[in-house]
Formats: C-alpha cells, sequence, structure tokens
C-alpha cells in the first residue's frame, strides 16, 4: 500500500485501542459482524476433482494482473495492490511487459519519488482474493446515500492551517495541534451563559461557536500558532461527528466506523470522535476505527475490479 501526500509523508506504526468513550478501539481488518456478509466463495470440502473444475473456472474468470486499486483524493494518492501467489504459467506468459515492469516498480521499492512512501507494515500476507477458498475478506454493508457527503475533512484542515500558522506539511499541522489549546480560540457555552446551559442540556465545556472568540482584538493577540492549529482540528473534527451521528440516527444503527487518512497520526480526533459519539448518544453509538483506515477506498476500487470480473 503506498500514499502520496501533497507536501511529503511520514511512516506510522499500527495502533491499537480500546473502543471506549476517548479510547478508541482500532480494528485490524477482516471477520464479519452485524451488518456485514463474508466476501469470497464457499470452501470446497473434501478436495479433488470437484475443486479443481472450480479452482480453473475461477482463474479463467478473473481480470488480468496486476491487480491494483487507486484512490486519489485531496491531499493523498492511495493505492493497493495484490501480489498474486497463484499465478499460472498461462497467466504468466499473457501479461505483457509492461505490466510486469508495473509490477516490479511496486514491489521492489519501499519509497517512489520524493514523497511516496510504501506502508510496509500495514502489508496484508497470506489473503486470498477472487479464489476458490476461504477468504480472509469481508465486507460492510454501507448503502449510505451521496447526499450525506461533507467537504469538510482532512484536506480542509490542512489547507487552514497552512494559511493561519504558515505550515507546510500535514504533520507539522498535528504536532502544532497536539501543543495547542482550542479554547483560546473557540467561543464555549461558559463563556456565554458562566457555566452550563441546563435547559438545553448543554454542558459548559461544549463548543457553542468555533473560533467565536477570535472577534475580539485582544484574544486575536493572545492565541499562538498551536492554539489556531488545535481549534481548527477540533473544528473539522466536530462537524465530521455531527454528521456521523446525525446518519447512525437515521440508518438506526449503534457503531460507527471511521475512516481515511485524516486519523492517520490523529489521535486526538480519534479519542474526540469517541467522546463525542459516546457522550452525545447516552452510551449508544460507538466509534470504531481501523488499522488500515487511509487505504479502504483503494481497496473498494480493487474489490470493484473484481466484481466487474
Amino acid at each position: 500500500m503506498e500514499p502520496r501526500r501533497n507536501g511529503g509523508g511520514a511512516d506510522e506504526k499500527p495502533r491499537r485501542q480500546e473502543a471506549e468513550a476517548g479510547n478508541p478501539r482500532r480494528w485490524s481488518g477482516g471477520g464479519t459482524g452485524a451488518g456485514s456478509a463474508a466476501a469470497g466463495p464457499e470452501p470446497c470440502e473434501g478436495g479433488g476433482a470437484a475443486c479443481g473444475l472450480r479452482r480453473d473456472s475461477v482463474r479463467k474468470n478473473r481480470p488480468p494482473f496486476p491487480w491494483f486499486g487507486l484512490d486519489i483524493g485531496g491531499t493523498l494518492v492511495k493505492l493497493v495492490y495484490f501480489e498474486p501467489k497463484d499465478i499460472t504459467a498461462e497467466e504468466e506468459d499473457e501479461e505483457v511487459e509492461n505490466l510486469k515492469n508495473i509490477r516490479k516498480y511496486l514491489t521492489s521499492n519501499v519509497a517512489y519519488g520524493s514523497t511516496g512512501i510504501r506502508d510496509v507494515h500495514l502489508e496484508l500476507k497470506d489473503l486470498t482474493l477472487c479464489g476458490p477458498l476461504n477468504s480472509c475478506l469481508s465486507t460492510l454493508v454501507c448503502d449510505f446515500p451521496f447526499a450525506f457527503h461533507c467537504s469538510l475533512g482532512g484536506g480542509t484542515f490542512f489547507g487552514l492551517c497552512c494559511l493561519l500558522t504558515g505550515c507546510s506539511t500535514f504533520e507539522e499541522a498535528m504536532e502544532m495541534a497536539s501543543h495547542g489549546d482550542s479554547t483560546k480560540v473557540d467561543k464555549l457555552v461558559r463563556d456565554i451563559y458562566g457555566g452550563d446551559y441546563e435547559r438545553f442540556g448543554l454542558p459548559g465545556w461544549a463548543v457553542a461557536s468555533s473560533f467565536g472568540n477570535m472577534m475580539s482584538k485582544e484574544k486575536r493577540e493572545a492565541v499562538s500558532k498551536e492554539d489556531l492549529a488545535k481549534a481548527t482540528l477540533i473544528t473539522i473534527t466536530n462537524n465530521i461527528g455531527s454528521i456521523a451521528r446525525m446518519c447512525a440516527l437515521n440508518e438506526n444503527i449503534n457503531r460507527v466506523v471511521f475512516v481515511g487518512n485524516f486519523l492517520r497520526i490523529n489521535t486526538i480526533s480519534m479519542r474526540l470522535l469517541a467522546y463525542a459519539l459516546d457522550y452525545w448518544s447516552k452510551g449508544q453509538l460507538k466509534a470504531l476505527f481501523l488499522e488500515h483506515e487511509g487505504y479502504f477506498g483503494a481497496v473498494g476500487a480493487l474489490l470493484e475490479l473484481l466484481d466487474s470480473a
């Protein structure tokens, strides 16, 4: 899996965390649960000629190699590549020279140009795709209309941070945010009402107006670049959480899976999303975070290739 970031990229070790409020849980893929369906055909029982015929049939219908999925986003290009282990001599002969060069380039490098990196630690070994045996993949049933789409995300956070702080990379923006205090920038409920607003069940720490304190010249002069970066991160995260909660309520689901490279090195947003969904739903909604969070668009493109075959 190889991401490219406009302005740099950084490697990251896999993270696993619990799925409780303020302490998000990370799934490492596979498995089926509520609202999911296993991908791939049933296993052959007993082996023998029947299994051999079925294997040959699958091979005849699968698309030519190489197999990869590509997801082009606002700040990153994500690529998922599947390297076959059971390629036949016939398929090897049919693979033209330029495709062989693509495969060699993808698999023999860990860096691509000045900004592309290969997430070696996220590679999945012994994974079966489009094969006659049990598959390690499962697919979640997601049928949300595009009307739920929002243009505010990781690219918005990075772009605003570039404008407000002068940073040049996503990692620099995240580092600034980790040392900032968003309450110096945002206007909270307690800033307006002196504490909790009990009539509407609003706690004093809730954000009443993102960047609301910046209307004051004195407060503008008192904030740091780190404070602005943190407030930007909280603003984008709160927006994502609000939309996710509305979608969950509308679709009557109680588990929300968050994906995307915005969460790649972003424990601040993961903890905030996990806590906010738990708090505002009174424990009914749980936030889930995946180990391969940034690659699910590319994985979807890869699976679409196999479905179309």
